[in-house]
């Protein structure tokens, strides 16, 4: 059903599926893509992957938590050592008793898929654990036997770069073992469920027509999160709740951008020391100041906070951010000094200030940057003074933009 159902005679690989190929049509088991229970092999390590800190924190480098499909392989892999024992991680339990031969996973990501998802699809995979159909041509409803108990083992929905539609069912709130939800880049609509499964590590909804508020209480309960972006939703609107930031020791990344929220950004960001991108351009309405909280997460490698309302000064307190390697703080109502304490930022190789405010200077102290590549500090008419003289020592500088400003030789 549910290979006649997304086209599956033009599947880029439908190796096995209706007879296809070698493979025997009456052993699923052989089909591409398909995982038995049967077939998984015992996974005792991570490579690539430090799994905690010197204080037990959860930890992942930056290259994995930036690549969307390594953070869900990675969160996968971990999943199968829990697995493996029976669990779920968390006292929760799979299925016990499992034949054989039944399916617990489907990857068929990129594979030309079209149509629609069977609105029976759950029922026809009971014990499924895994379901990865990322990029393919799929529209129609989100089957709701996939949220509804009928696959109670559920942990990963990878269903991003589709044309899904519809809202995302209430009953999700009751998938207990779910890790991932992935439906970025869809067409589904609705509010984030007010409720929400505690377990899960990577939620992304972003590119799509959600709209309302983000609902704290049911972010801050999931403690595991690493994950959770909701870009590119324009009627997602409101503060940004503090309440999401309760038990976020592990938040990694934060993507808030090209929405309409508005209000201050909550000074209780600073309780998600993991974090190491955030995200929150292109809200307009976003205003205050930049917390000093937000100064505190040392591992932050990318802070994108341009095209808002954000005003107030960059504070002494950025030199914490010794890791920070892209700042880009333009078009906003930021004022007073370049602080000379952002030369402690040692690991910065893109900083975009202009069309603010700025008063002052160029501190020299900026050009003590190593790794600097562009600096952008166009377009703030009340910076004065001179070109630093030491500018050359900018050796891996090959972007400099200072029009529109009061500085001597610009």
């Amino acid at each position: 059903t549910a290979f006649l159902s997304t086209d599956g005679d033009r599947w880029a690989n439908r190796d096995g599926w209706m007879g296809n190929a070698a493979s025997s049509a009456t052993d699923p088991c052989g089909w591409n893509g398909v995982t038995c229970v049967g077939d998984v092999q015992t996974v005792t390590d991570l490579p690539g992957a430090d799994m905690n800190d010197a204080g037990g924190r959860r930890k992942l480098s930056t290259s994995i938590a930036s690549d969307r499909k390594t953070h869900i392989d990675d969160i996968q892999r971990r999943a199968r050592i829990i697995n493996s024992n029976g669990e779920a991680g968390n006292g929760r339990s799979l299925q016990q008793d499992i034949p054989p031969e039944a399916i617990i996973e489907i990857d068929l990501g990129e594979n030309g898929l079209n149509g629609e998802l069977p609105a029976d699809f759950g029922t026809l995979f009971p014990y499924l654990r895994t379901l990865s159909m990322a990029s393919n041509n799929l529209r129609g409803p989100l089957p709701e036997t996939l949220f509804n108990g009928q696959t109670p083992d559920l942990q990963i929905v990878d269903l991003y770069d589709n044309n899904f539609s519809g809202s995302i069912a209430p009953d999700i709130s009751n998938m207990n073992n779910l890790l991932v939800l992935g439906l970025g880049n869809n067409d589904i609509e609705g509010q984030i469920p007010a409720s929400l499964p505690s377990s899960m590590q990577f939620l992304e909804l972003g590119g799509n027509d959600m709209f309302g508020n983000i609902p704290g209480d049911a972010i801050g309960a999931m403690p595991d999160l690493e994950n959770f972006a909701v870009s590119d939703n324009e009627r997602l609107v409101g503060s940004i709740p503090g309440s999401m930031f309760d038990n976020k020791s592990k938040l990694l990344r934060l993507e808030l951008d090209d929405c309409n929220f508005d209000g201050s950004i909550p000074p209780q960001i600073g309780q998600a020391q993991a974090l190491n991108y955030i995200n929150m351009n292109g809200n307009a309405l976003l205003s205050g100041e930049i917390p000093e909280e937000l100064y505190s997460l040392a591992d932050l490698d990318t802070l994108l906070l341009y095209e808002t309302a954000v005003s107030g000064s960059i504070i002494p307190s950025i030199a914490q951010l010794t890791n920070l390697s892209v700042l880009f703080l333009n078009d906003n109502n930021l004022s007073g000094p370049i602080p000379a304490e952002i030369s402690n930022c040692k690991s910065l190789v893109e900083l975009k200030l202009d069309d603010n405010n700025f008063t002052g200077g160029i501190p020299a102290e900026i050009t003590t940057l190593p790794l600097l590549e562009r600096l952008h500090i166009h377009n703030n008419p009340e910076l004065r003074g001179e070109i630093p003289e030491s500018i050359g020592d900018l050796v891996a500088l090959r972007e400099l933009i200072l029009y529109s400003c009061g500085i001597s030789g610009a």
